[in-house]
């Protein structure tokens, strides 16, 4: 019992320090954005171009295509300082967490986000954001495998840069964190396990706009 105490114990402080360590480069991509979009000048990109003339941008986050999962976003300007995002993520086959095999991870991420200098689309903004997360995990050191299904509702703030360059080809940099509120839903739980964590989210995309 006490090894097996060191050993969960040593994994979650593993799992602890990785989510400090993205936490730590989410707070320094947030200053460098904001560094960033107030050395710019409003206007150097397509001055001569009204800045309501794409007003829409299709992407895919690079950074998860090697995990075997593909996430794609939509993004939809209303006006010069406000659009809506609508992202969604999907796990092909499986990975390996602790002593678990996840799969059937999907999640679905409507965002506002929020142009600080009024750019279009262009620059430093922020976005709260509200995710639905779902994963399947099984259990396989187990004499008696068995799993469960985990639900999780997230409700945090993103912030972020973007840029359209050449006309037409976009690229964007995120990060934030929120609260996720989870439930687990394995038969001999009854009730359901439930509880709160802290959730962090990061990433870049390439894509069009148009």
């Amino acid at each position: 019992m006490l090894i097996t105490a060191a050993i969960s114990c040593k994994l979650f402080n593993q799992h602890y320090e990785i989510h400090m360590k993205i936490f730590t480069l989410i707070i320094a991509l947030y200053f460098c954005s904001i560094i960033h979009s107030y050395t710019q000048d409003n206007s150097i990109i397509y001055p001569d171009e009204s800045k309501s003339t794409r007003k829409n941008l299709i992407k895919i986050n690079y950074l998860a295509l090697p995990f075997k999962t593909i996430n794609l976003s939509y993004e939809r300007l209303l006006s010069n300082y406000l659009s809506i995002q609508i992202q969604g993520y999907y796990l092909f086959g499986s990975i390996r967490e602790f002593d678990y095999k996840v799969s059937d991870w999907y999640n679905f991420t409507p965002e506002i986000r929020i142009y600080i200098k009024g750019n279009a689309s262009r620059g430093f903004f922020i976005a709260p954001y509200y995710q639905l997360n779902q994963n399947y995990n099984e259990n396989e050191r187990s004499s008696t495998r068995w799993g469960y299904l985990f639900n999780a509702n997230v409700v945090g703030l993103c912030t972020g840069y973007q840029w359209i360059k050449w006309k037409n080809f976009n690229i964007d940099l995120y990060g934030g964190a929120g609260i996720q509120f989870w439930t687990t839903n394995k038969p001999s739980w009854d009730p359901p396990v439930s509880g709160t964590d802290p959730a962090f989210r990061f990433g870049s995309t390439i894509g069009y706009a148009f």
